[in-house]
Parts: C-alpha cells; sequence; structure tokens
C-alpha cells in the first residue's frame, strides 16, 4: 500500500523547553492518576469518542510557572509550553490568544481544557487533539520490544509512517490509537498545514519534531526541530526557581 506523499510531512507537536523559555509543572502522583482518563490511546483499539468523552471530564486544575534552567534566559512564556507538563494525553497549554486564533481550524479537532497556570500573563488552555489516525504504515514505522518487565507484551510504536489511506491533507493535529499489535507513544501529531498555520499567525513556541521513520531522511538544509517565533509575554510574578 503507498504511503504519504513527501509533500505533507507530519511533526510531533510540543512546547518549547524549559532551557529555552518559562515551563509549567506541578502535577503530583495524585493528580496524574485521578487524569488518566485523559490518554485512552494505550488500550487496544479504543472507542474514536473515547477522547471526546475524556474532554467532558475535565475540571481545571492549578499549576505553576516555572524559570528557564539557564539563568542567563530572559524569562518570557510563549503561546505554547510543554516540558514538565506531564499530563497523560497531552503535551502542551496555550495563551488565550492562541486558544482565540486556533479554535476555529480547530474546532472539530481539539478540544481546549482551562488550567490555572501561577504566575502566567493571563490564561492558559490545554491543547486536547480529539481525532484520532490509525492508518500506520507499518513496514515503514519504526517499533522496539516491550521492556523485559512490561505486562503488555505489544511492540511500542516509536517513529510511525502513514499510509496514503490515512488522507492527513485533511487533518491538522490528532493521536495514533493503539492496536492489537503496539502501543502508541504519548504524542500528539501535526501536520505541515498545522505547521503553517500556527507560522501565518505567528504564534510563539510551538515546536515541531520531524518524524525519522525507516524512509525519512534529514535532507541537506533541514533542521530535526522547527520552533514557531511570535510575540513573547513577560511574567505577572514573582516564579520559582527550576529545579535542582
Amino acid at each position: 500500500m503507498a504511503t504519504l506523499s513527501k509533500a505533507m510531512e507530519v511533526f510531533e507537536l510540543s512546547g518549547v523547553g524549559h532551557r529555552e523559555r518559562i515551563g509549567i509543572e506541578g502535577i503530583d502522583l495524585d493528580t496524574y492518576e485521578r487524569l488518566t482518563f485523559l490518554n485512552p490511546d494505550k488500550q487496544p483499539n479504543p472507542d474514536p469518542q473515547a477522547r471526546r468523552l475524556s474532554a467532558k471530564r475535565w475540571s481545571p486544575i492549578s499549576l505553576r510557572a516555572v524559570l528557564p534552567h539557564d539563568r542567563r534566559s530572559t524569562p518570557i512564556f510563549t503561546d505554547a509550553l510543554g516540558p514538565g507538563l506531564m499530563l497523560p494525553g497531552c503535551e502542551l497549554a496555550v495563551s488565550e490568544k492562541a486558544r482565540q486564533l486556533l479554535s476555529g481550524p480547530l474546532a472539530s479537532e481539539a478540544a481546549f481544557l482551562p488550567v490555572d497556570v501561577r504566575g502566567a500573563p493571563g490564561p492558559y488552555w490545554l491543547l486536547y487533539a480529539l481525532e484520532y489516525c490509525g492508518a500506520v504504515d507499518m513496514a515503514k514505522s519504526v517499533f522496539t520490544e516491550p521492556y523485559a518487565s512490561a505486562l503488555d507484551r505489544r511492540a511500542m510504536l516509536r517513529k510511525p509512517a502513514f499510509e496514503q489511506s490515512a488522507n492527513l491533507e485533511q487533518r491538522l493535529v490528532f493521536r495514533i490509537p493503539g492496536s492489537s499489535t503496539f502501543v502508541p507513544p504519548d504524542v500528539t501529531y501535526a501536520t505541515e498545514a498545522f505547521l503553517n498555520l500556527v507560522q501565518k499567525l505567528k504564534l510563539s513556541g510551538f515546536t515541531f519534531l520531524r518524524i525519522l521513520s525507516k524512509d525519512r531522511k534529514l535532507q541537506d538544509g533541514e533542521k530535526p526541530v522547527l520552533v514557531s517565533r511570535g510575540a513573547q509575554y513577560v511574567p505577572m510574578t514573582d516564579l520559582p526557581p527550576p529545579a535542582t
């Protein structure tokens, strides 16, 4: 079966790292366990409505913003914050500006779940993808064997490639559902169309990691990671230092 045309690229989506900009954290173990419903993906062949039902169960939580690890960096907020979030099934939070600009294009593909980020200059929202795409090209994707101690003996999908039937030209963001043969990464994927949209809207902090599957290698001049640049926001309050 034919794979997706090289003209349409797919990326792993996240927010910028602690070393570059402010990050957010504050999920303790009890909260994490309470929120495991946010990630139904790992179940074999989850219900297509599973993520929509999870979004309806959401109730706001409080998080805190932390300074960059590099003390020489100027502490600023961006439109997408990611590392340190540690939420199942969701990797980044976006600013109110980003939510307003993206809520129309993503109306059928993502929910925006409110979070209280202490120290932020305005509201932030979790970007929670609702749609699944299971058209994974098994021959061209990269898998690893499960850990020896893992109870789940399915292979671990690391770097997916997609079949032409995925119709990713019609998508912006999505998740991969688990199957009877593999466990998907805890990753939200973004198409090249979403990258172009973020750049057009001049949103900052969205990080797009190229997926290097068996038939996808970096070409001359290509960067493995693309970070969107745009408006930057200063903290409203003093922030705690990074964890040591």
